[in-house]
C-alpha cells in the first residue's frame, strides 16, 4: 500500500503541473495562431505577386509617358525619378493643380508604397505569431510528457485497465459532448481575437481623423516647411497611410477568423476604404478634398465599431450560453462516468473506508482546465478600451437594431468546416495533442483517481512523505 500512496501522490503533482500549463487552454490556442500563421504566408504569397503586378504596370505607364515627351531621355529621367516614392512624385510636381493624369501617377505610386507597406506589416506580423506558435509547441511538448508520465502511473498501479472497463455508450457520449465543447471553445477563442483586432482598428480610425486634422493647419505637402510639432504634411499623411493600413489588415483578419462574410464592413464596402488610401495623398491638397476623405473615414470608424457592438453581442449573446451549457453536459457526464468507475476501484480496494468520501465535504484537487472559467466568465468592457470618442459613438448605438446575429448551428458547422480544412493543414507540432477522445477518457479518469487519493493522501492520517 505505501507504493500505492508514493505513485498517487506523484500523480497528484503531475497533475497540478498539467493544469498549470493548460490554463490558457494552449490546445485551441494553438490551433487558432498556427492558423493565423499559415494565412499569413498565404497573404505574403499574394502579396509579393501584387506588388511584382504594380511595378510593371508603374514601368509600362512610365515608359508611355516618356515616349510621348519632346526630350525621349529627359523626359524618361524625370519619370524614373519620381517613380520612386510618393515624396518624390510630390517634390517632382510641386503646387502645380494636379490634372488626371497627374493624379493617377500619384494614385498608382502610391498604392505600390501601401502594397510593400502590407507586406512589411505581414512579415512582421508573421514573427509575433510565430514566437507565439514556438512558445504552445514548447508547453504542449511539456503536457505530452506529463501526459506519459501519468500513463506510466497508472500502469505502475495497475489502474490502467480499470479506466477501460466502462460502459462504452456512455464514454461514446462523452466523447462527443467533448468533441463539441473543444469546437465551440475555438469558437469563442476565434471572437476573442477577432473582437481585439476591431478595437485595434477602431483606436487607430481615431488616431486618423486627428492626423486629418493636425494636417489642415500644416503648409503645402510637398515643401519641407514643418508644423509646430515638427512635422510636414508628407510625414503626417505617411502616418495616416500605416495606420489605415493596419485598419485594412486588422478587418481582413476579423473576416478570417470568424469564418463568415461581415456585417457593415462588407466586400462590396471595404474597396471604398482602399481607394481613400490610394488617393489620400491627394485628398490632402485641397480643403474639400480633404472633408471628402474625413467624412468617409468617419463613416468607417462608425462602421467598424458597429461591427465590433455586433461581434461582442455575439459573444454574450450566441457563444457564451451555448459553451456553459456545453460544459454543463460535459460535467453531468462525466460525474456520471466517474461514478461507475468509482465502482470499479472500490472492486480493486475493498478494504478502503470508501464511506468516509460521502461524510467529508471536499473540493477536487481536480479540475477541468479547457473552459474552467466559463462558468464565472468575467464581462469584458470594451468601453474601457476605446478612446473618448469612440465611446461615445458606442454609447450612442441602439444594440436592438444591430444587424441580425448569427444562427449558432450555422456559427458551428462554419467554424467545424473551417477547422477541418485547418486541421488537414497543420501538422501536429508535437506527437500528444490531445483530442476529445483523449480529454474524455483523462477526465473521468481524474475523477476517479482523485477519490482513491483522497483516501489514501488525505484521510489516511498514517501516510507521510516518505512513506
Amino acid at each position: 500500500m505505501d507504493k500505492i500512496r508514493h505513485l498517487l501522490k506523484e500523480y497528484i503533482e503531475t497533475e497540478r503541473k498539467i493544469q498549470i500549463l493548460e490554463v490558457n487552454n494552449p490546445v485551441t490556442v494553438f490551433y487558432v495562431k498556427k492558423s493565423q500563421l499559415d494565412q499569413i504566408d498565404i497573404n505574403i504569397e499574394e502579396k509579393m505577386k501584387n506588388i511584382e503586378s504594380l511595378k510593371q504596370n508603374l514601368h509600362f505607364n512610365s515608359t508611355n509617358r516618356s515616349s510621348k515627351t519632346r526630350s525621349g531621355t529627359r523626359g524618361t529621367s524625370n519619370r524614373r525619378k519620381f517613380e520612386r516614392s510618393v515624396h518624390e512624385v510630390l517634390i517632382n510636381m510641386g503646387d502645380k493643380i494636379f490634372g488626371q493624369e497627374e493624379q493617377e501617377i500619384l494614385a498608382s505610386t502610391n498604392k505600390l508604397e501601401i502594397a510593400l507597406t502590407e507586406l512589411e506589416m505581414h512579415h512582421q506580423e508573421k514573427v509575433l505569431l510565430g514566437n507565439d506558435v514556438a512558445q504552445l509547441v514548447t508547453i504542449l511538448s511539456e503536457m505530452s510528457e506529463e501526459y506519459k508520465k501519468q500513463d506510466y502511473i497508472l500502469s505502475e498501479l495497475g489502474l490502467d485497465e480499470n479506466f477501460q472497463t466502462a460502459t462504452s455508450d456512455e464514454e461514446s457520449e462523452l466523447v462527443d459532448l467533448e468533441s463539441a465543447r473543444i469546437t465551440i471553445s475555438e469558437i469563442f477563442e476565434r471572437w476573442r481575437e477577432a473582437r481585439n483586432e476591431l478595437l485595434e482598428a477602431s483606436s487607430q480610425f481615431s488616431m486618423v481623423l486627428v492626423n486629418i486634422e493636425e494636417s489642415s493647419k500644416t503648409p503645402t505637402i510637398e515643401t519641407p516647411i514643418v508644423s509646430t510639432n515638427g512635422r510636414g504634411q508628407y510625414e503626417i499623411g505617411e502616418e495616416i497611410r500605416d495606420r489605415l493600413v493596419s485598419i485594412w489588415q486588422a478587418l481582413h483578419n476579423v473576416q478570417f477568423l470568424v469564418g463568415r462574410d461581415l456585417p457593415y464592413c462588407t466586400d462590396t464596402e471595404l474597396p471604398i476604404l482602399e481607394k481613400a488610401m490610394t488617393y489620400l495623398f491627394i485628398d490632402l491638397r485641397t480643403h474639400e478634398r480633404r472633408k471628402h476623405a474625413t467624412n468617409c473615414y468617419c463613416a468607417f470608424q462608425r462602421r467598424t465599431l458597429a461591427l465590433l457592438a455586433w461581434v461582442e453581442k455575439t459573444i454574450e449573446v450566441v457563444i457564451q450560453p451555448i459553451l456553459a451549457l456545453k460544459q454543463e453536459e460535459v460535467d453531468e457526464k462525466t460525474k456520471l462516468l466517474s461514478q461507475l468507475r468509482v465502482k470499479n476501484l472500490y472492486n480493486k480496494f475493498p478494504n478502503l473506508d470508501w464511506d468516509k468520501l460521502h461524510n467529508i465535504e471536499k473540493k477536487t484537487i481536480f479540475q477541468n482546465d479547457l473552459i474552467q472559467d466559463i462558468k464565472n466568465m468575467e464581462v469584458f468592457d470594451i468601453y474601457s478600451k476605446l478612446d473618448a470618442a469612440s465611446r461615445k459613438i458606442m454609447f450612442d448605438f441602439n444594440y436592438n437594431y444591430l444587424a441580425k446575429l448569427p444562427d449558432k448551428t450555422i456559427l458551428i458547422g462554419g467554424i467545424r468546416k473551417l477547422t477541418s480544412e485547418q486541421r488537414e493543414k497543420t501538422v501536429p507540432p508535437v506527437q500528444k495533442i490531445p483530442n476529445a477522445s483523449e480529454r474524455a477518457k483523462r477526465v473521468t479518469r481524474m475523477a476517479s483517481i482523485d477519490n482513491l487519493a483522497y483516501l489514501l493522501v488525505e484521510i489516511d492520517t498514517n501516510f507521510s512523505d516518505d512513506g
